[in-house]
């Protein structure tokens, strides 16, 4: 059956909502719904001022109330939604001139990352029936403090890591992920807060 005109963008929206949602809830101990919502056309105005910078317009997610930029301005947020052919295994067993969909995905985030001067990146999947997925940097984990440097991410929730060959000029990187039920489930936004804090003075100290 072919898809309807524009089906697929309004599923795609209606994902970033459900995604800006999710995140606020979590941000807020589930205080709020509304602290992040969708990009202006969904990071199509960022791109369309060619040679200015539209402040918080990069990416799919961006922050509505002060208190979320703390996540915004550390990660720039992609939200990726369908492709049910489509798996992160492709990333692992793709031939070596293959471009899977996935690598595309992480592509673009890194791009949107570089674009938004964010110091992170974070991509946030569904597949359609599956849970949906978030992945990130496996630098950025490194540097989340969990009340201790002994306590990482990777042993607090289920995860899983991907060291990925992007292309020649980008080396293999690490990604983290894990489903966004088990990443929103715990509540301690800290790490996050503490993180864009350093990252702020070290801006500072390099001007």
């Amino acid at each position: 059956m072919a898809r309807k005109p524009g089906s697929g963008k309004s599923k795609g929206n209606a994902f970033e909502r459900k995604v800006s949602k999710r995140l606020s809830l979590w941000w807020t101990s589930g205080k709020h719904d509304d602290i992040f919502w969708r990009t202006d056309t969904s990071g199509g105005r960022a791109t369309v001022r060619k040679g200015k910078r539209t402040y918080g317009q990069h990416g799919d997610i961006c922050a509505r109330h002060k208190s979320g930029l703390a996540l915004t301005s550390l990660c720039t947020i992609e939200c990726k939604h369908g492709y049910t052919k489509d798996s992160l295994t492709d990333l692992i067993d793709r031939q070596e001139r293959q471009r899977p969909t996935y690598l595309k995905f992480v592509e673009q985030a890194i791009k949107e990352k570089r674009a938004a001067k964010t110091p992170y990146w974070m991509l946030i999947t569904q597949r359609t029936g599956r849970e949906p997925l978030v992945l990130f940097p496996y630098d950025m984990m490194k540097k989340l403090s969990f009340g201790s440097d002994d306590i990482l991410f990777t042993d607090l929730l289920p995860n899983f890591f991907l060291a990925v060959k992007i292309s020649e000029e980008v080396k293999d990187i690490g990604i983290v992920g894990t489903s966004l039920s088990e990443f929103t489930r715990w509540k301690d936004r800290k790490p996050y807060i503490q993180l864009y804090q350093q990252y702020k003075k070290y801006k500072a100290r390099k001007k």
